[in-house]
């Protein structure tokens, strides 16, 4: 569907920059937590992106990145925004 990725490029567009060393498969909350977004992913890219942000809070940053293992409070799924919830 052409609306559907271009929604998602703009969406990523106007994504907040990355600080250099991060991982791109979760962001940092100020309180420590990963957060990874998975609204609007299909499912498939999801459960990828899961896996991913999964993999990377295991293992750390890439041999040669130059960053440590990250110290991470809680993992936070978001799957959606809340319009159907009580």
């Amino acid at each position: 569907d052409v609306s559907a990725e271009s929604s998602e490029a703009d969406r990523l567009e106007t994504s907040p920059e990355v600080p250099e060393g991060e991982p791109l498969s979760y962001r940092l909350t100020p309180n420590g937590d990963a957060l990874v977004d998975l609204h609007g992913l299909p499912v498939e890219v999801a459960k990828v992106a899961v896996q991913v942000a999964l993999e990377d809070l295991m293992l750390g940053p890439a041999p040669g990145s130059g960053g440590g293992k990250a110290d991470v409070g809680d993992l936070i799924i978001v799957t959606g925004v809340g319009k159907h919830s009580p």
